[in-house]
């Protein structure tokens, strides 16, 4: 007997799924072609946004009182998740240069949740701001010196040039209160996922860095080396190290074949130092 399921294309079904998911989404979920602009659709929105605040909740101890920031937010997938988790008592930040993205989050999370907020930076990219007027290499964060317990970016460095990058971390150090948390996802280099890249076994997207480019990283694309980069392990180590952190922790990704491993990419955790003053009061 022949099924509808073998009778209708899968192609065709899953546009029939997002487009009733669109049609019956609720106050805090956004359109699916808003979604689709940084990737995923409808149908994914909310699992990977409560996967993520599980990660942050298991790797970087996360807390519900705690002041948190969003650097490279999106449309508010792990904002809306984090709704049910972030209290009274803390608050969130996100901040992304996708500018109807942003406005989405004002116009329908914050309004529902004020401890939420959303900015836009003008930050050039050329898959997703191509008139930004300011450089990444330039940016920096509108907000005050020691301002969060936890900054968190997911598939960030993987679209930043060292240049960049360091740029980024030396600004997270900088709104971090001490002793709080960065918690980022890389694809780092290393003899394991280097074997993985040249077997072809890379997964997640990543089985194209192919191309060497600046300081030993690995990119797809040389002509566009932000659609995505690889940085060899032992260069992001000494990048959070002249910014100020104390040594990362790495949690391997399954990109590389990593057996058990929660999410795609590497997560590495870095802590910003306890200020002495307040290490000394703890101790005496």
């Amino acid at each position: 007997m022949v099924t509808l399921k073998q009778l209708v294309p899968y192609r065709l079904r899953l546009y029939a799924r997002t487009a009733w998911a669109d049609l019956r989404r609720d106050a805090l979920t956004p359109p699916d072609k808003l979604i689709r602009v940084v990737g995923g659709s409808i149908l994914d929105f909310k699992p990977i946004g409560e996967s993520w605040v599980a990660a942050f909740v298991r790797e970087a101890g996360l807390q519900p009182d705690e002041r948190v920031l969003d650097l490279g937010c999106g449309v508010g997938r792990t904002a809306v998740a984090l709704t049910r988790f972030i209290g009274a008592q803390g608050s969130y930040e996100g901040i992304d240069i996708v500018r109807p993205s942003i406005e989405w989050c004002r116009d329908h999370v914050t309004p529902r949740f004020p401890n939420f907020r959303f900015t836009h930076a003008d930050v050039y990219n050329r898959h997703y701001n191509a008139a930004g007027r300011t450089q990444a290499s330039e940016f920096r964060l509108p907000y005050p010196d020691d301002e969060f317990d936890l900054v968190f970016l997911t598939s960030i460095f993987t679209h930043l040039v060292p240049r960049d990058a360091r740029n980024y971390l030396a600004e997270i150090h900088r709104v971090l209160k001490p002793g709080g948390r960065c918690f980022n996802t890389f694809a780092l280099l290393t003899e394991t996922s280097r074997r993985s890249i040249a077997e072809g076994t890379a997964l997640a997207g990543l089985g194209g860095l192919t191309h060497e480019f600046e300081e030993g990283c690995l990119v797809a694309d040389p002509a566009d080396p932000e659609f995505v980069i690889a940085f060899p392990a032992e260069l992001v180590t000494s990048m959070y190290a002249a910014c100020g952190f104390e040594p990362p922790r790495i949690v391997p990704g399954s990109w590389c074949g990593t057996p058990g491993a929660h999410r795609a990419q590497d997560i590495v955790i870095a802590t910003k130092p306890a200020a002495a003053g307040a290490a000394g009061a703890a101790t005496g």
